[in-house]
């Protein structure tokens, strides 16, 4: 009986304030859904990654060299740390069909170090068979059972497609570095037994790769120079597995997530559960007349305690199973879909990280329940007949800025009643200050992930990378040729080689760059956008990788030209570059050091005479290179929009339910002074202005902190060796963050002047008896 009766008192008092509870429950679904989104999509990419890794046994190192003999493996196993290590031959091979087609021809010793999944056929591979890149066959409409005939200068070799794969090794997959999205009809790879190399090779059985496992624990890094000593007279280069770009994309793009969604959702659901708090405070404060009701009723404690708990048990587990919902089903899904554009990834799917769930619920849960605790425990210690009555009111006390008196003399009864108002309710001010702060925050926040991405493509595009386009020049040129190149006007031809880089703290493999020494279609600029020049001795270094090396101005890096010969270049000056990090020399300086100045392609903008028909390997365009950009972005910028919707809403939500219920307790109040002869025209003014002071604050310190927080999550954003963000805000973000808060503050207060002109005064007067 008693139970029933509290339950339909439940229903009647969600239905008496369903805006308010409406209100909550959106914000909770909001504030977990953006959590766990953002947390289950960096999840299931990295989850994915380690699993078909570990599936694939993927390398931990690779050691290029001229040559890999048995006696090298064998050595490098007996090296402590070394679990496995296995010889394969790695070439760049064309398909005979396919003119534009290259594949990477991997001809595995053993196949026991980073093996592939057959997704169709066979795995098991006989004399004359071979596996095919999966997504590769079903770009060029290759199935099982299909021949396939590979070339390698003049050498043909035709074999037989026994099964289709993936693998970790092969996640992100491009042609070379300058490609950003991958193109699967014209790049993949091929896996065949080591004795049919030697038919494409033209040489007996050899090896140039070797791919190591090490045993848990091991310092990869340290591992990879201890090998790369050893064979160190004919060794190319070597990297750990979180040095190859397959790896290193895969990294960048979960660490660009980890780093939004560690701070975004985190101040997202920090300003939920602070709403979601005051605004259940708020409504078991209206409760106290009922409280008092039910205690003169003879109710127990724990019976009101209990009935007034399951409001917001009830609430915040409609709340948190809808966010949990959208977070795991919807937003992972949208962005998945983006990173199917960059990544292979067959049989993915999404996670949830049970530890975060049960924390967001316990939150979520604890945010109301404790709310109506502490208000439950507030009454308890009043007897019935005091909580049937109203509160009593503050006292009134002086605000500080009465202390200027000369000033406060001068403002009318209105400005001072409102002043007073203002800083009546301490709660209600800072609760209202904090709300608008934190939605302008995470507003400009949202908006300032756009404009960074777009400043990147407009920067590097548009001031750093002046050409028009690329030509990549293929092997064998003759020198005639090559001099003719380079005379032609409007042209500029540049080298880029991948060559073992060191400082006196790291050595890894990078790339470097020669330019003509007064390039007109590079530029560079530091980070006070001050225009560098190269120098016709020293280096200019990008900021990251002046950063991975440890290097300012005036140290020395060292390039490995060849096993037997190096070179030592001054650094003298850092660039601010954000795509195409390394290091770049004049041609004068290069040459300057005894090295041969042979151009692997040809830079050229408008104008520029067409280059001989045949030299040419690959050609990309800065317009293609641009739009290829912001399609590697797309994920990322379809998740702003999504944040930028979700701090929108969440806007709106907190203005609205802060604007209804600071009327409502301010109803009797209004009606008051109704009676005491105010005009309806005066309360509208008291309430307006109070409510454009309260958001005026709020908008002046969330700008700020819309900054920092933007600043934040770029700065961890760890956006790998390849990529460098510089955080960007445009002033029209700004702009829109701030006419967003004004139009819903405005929004807002034109619906409470609507009930203020609704008061009925007797109504408002007798609401406490």
């Amino acid at each position: 009986m008693v139970k029933s009766s509290l339950n339909k008192k439940l229903i009647r008092d969600v239905q008496g304030a369903k805006i308010q509870f409406l209100s909550i429950i959106i914000m909770l679904t909001l504030g977990v859904a953006v959590f766990i989104g953002l947390d289950s999509t960096w999840r299931s990419l990295e989850e994915y990654t380690a699993t078909i890794s570990a599936d694939n046994n993927l390398s931990d190192i690779q050691i290029f060299s001229s040559i890999i003999s048995e006696e090298d493996a064998h050595k490098v196993r007996l090296i402590d740390g070394v679990e496995n290590a296995e010889r394969r031959l790695n070439l760049q091979v064309n398909v005979a069909n396919l003119p534009e087609a290259k594949l990477e021809l991997n001809g595995m010793e053993s196949g026991e170090i980073s093996t592939f999944t057959v997704q169709e056929g066979a795995g098991a591979l006989q004399e004359g068979e071979a596996l095919l890149d999966f997504s590769f066959a079903k770009a060029n409409h290759i199935a099982v059972g299909d021949p396939i005939t590979l070339q390698l200068q003049d050498r043909e070799a035709s074999f037989r497609i026994a099964g289709l794969c993936t693998s970790a090794a092969y996640i992100y997959t491009t042609s070379d570095a300058t490609a950003v999205i991958p193109d699967h009809k014209q790049y993949g790879f091929i896996a065949v037994r080591p004795q049919d190399t030697v038919q494409i090779s033209g040489q007996s059985q050899l090896y140039n790769e070797l791919l190591i496992t090490t045993a848990s624990g091991t310092d990869d890094e340290q591992l990879k120079n201890e090998i790369s000593g050893m064979l160190d007279n004919k060794l190319v280069g070597s990297v750990t597995r979180l040095e190859t770009r397959n790896d290193m994309s895969i990294k960048q793009k979960v660490a660009q997530y980890q780093s939004i969604g560690n701070l975004f959702p985190f101040v997202f659901f920090a300003v939920v559960i602070l709403m979601t708090f005051t605004t259940m405070i708020r409504l078991m404060n209206n409760q106290r007349q009922q409280i008092g009701l039910l205690k003169a009723m003879g109710y127990t404690r724990t019976q009101i305690a209990v009935h007034y708990i399951s409001y917001g048990i009830w609430i915040s587990i409609i709340g948190s199973v809808l966010g949990i919902i959208i977070g795991w089903k919807v937003i992972p899904g949208r962005v998945w879909d983006f990173f199917e554009e960059l990544f292979v990834l067959p049989d993915a799917h999404i996670i949830l990280y049970w530890p975060k769930v049960v924390a967001i619920i316990v939150l979520a849960v604890s945010s109301t329940v404790l709310a109506t605790l502490y208000v439950c425990l507030q009454t308890e210690k009043e007897q019935p007949a005091a909580l049937l009555r109203p509160k009593l009111a503050q006292n009134g006390s002086h605000i500080a800025v009465e202390r200027f008196k000369s000033w406060w003399g001068g403002l009318s009864a209105s400005y001072r009643l409102i002043l007073r108002q203002m800083f009546r309710n301490k709660i209600r001010l800072f609760m209202t200050i904090i709300g608008v702060l934190g939605c302008t925050a995470l507003l400009l926040t949202a908006l300032g992930m756009r404009d960074t991405i777009k400043n990147v493509a407009a920067s590097v595009y548009g001031k750093t990378y002046l050409y028009e386009t690329k030509h990549y020049l293929k092997d064998g040129i003759s020198e005639e040729v090559l001099q003719s190149l380079q005379e032609q006007k409007q042209t500029e031809p540049i080298l880029e080689t991948v060559l073992v880089l060191s400082s006196d703290s790291k050595k890894k493999m990078g790339t470097i760059h020669v330019l003509e020494d007064h390039s007109q279609f590079i530029h560079f600029f530091d980070s006070t956008a001050r225009r560098l020049d190269l120098t016709a001795d020293g280096a200019l270094i990008t900021q990251k990788t002046a950063d991975i090396y440890h290097l300012k101005v005036g140290d020395k890096i060292h390039v490995r030209i060849a096993p037997e010969q190096s070179v030592y270049f001054e650094v003298a000056d850092i660039a601010k570059v954000n795509i195409g990090q390394g290091v770049y020399v004049s041609r004068e300086a290069w040459q300057a050091k005894g090295l041969s100045f042979r151009p692997t392609a040809i830079l050229s903008g408008s104008g520029s005479a067409p280059l001989p028909e045949g030299i040419v390997s690959r050609t990309v365009a800065t317009d293609d290179q641009s739009r290829d950009f912001m399609t590697s972005m797309n994920s990322t910028l379809s998740l702003s929009v999504m944040m930028i919707a979700a701090a929108a809403v969440l806007a709106f939500i907190v203005l609205y339910n802060l604007g209804m219920l600071n009327f409502a307790e301010r109803e009797r109040d209004l009606a008051t002074l109704l009676v005491l002869g105010f005009h309806p025209k005066e309360l509208r003014g008291f309430v307006v202005m109070e409510n454009i002071i309260f958001s005026l604050i709020g908008i002046v310190i969330g700008i700020p902190a819309g900054f920092e927080l933007h600043r934040m999550i770029f700065a961890k954003a760890g956006m790998g060796d390849e990529l460098d963000f510089s955080a960007v805000i445009l002033n029209n973000s700004i702009f829109l963050s701030i006419l967003f808060t004004v139009v819903i503050a405005v929004a807002v207060n034109m619906i409470v002047l609507s009930r203020v002109q609704k008061i009925h005064m007797v109504g408002a007067l007798k609401s406490v008896e």
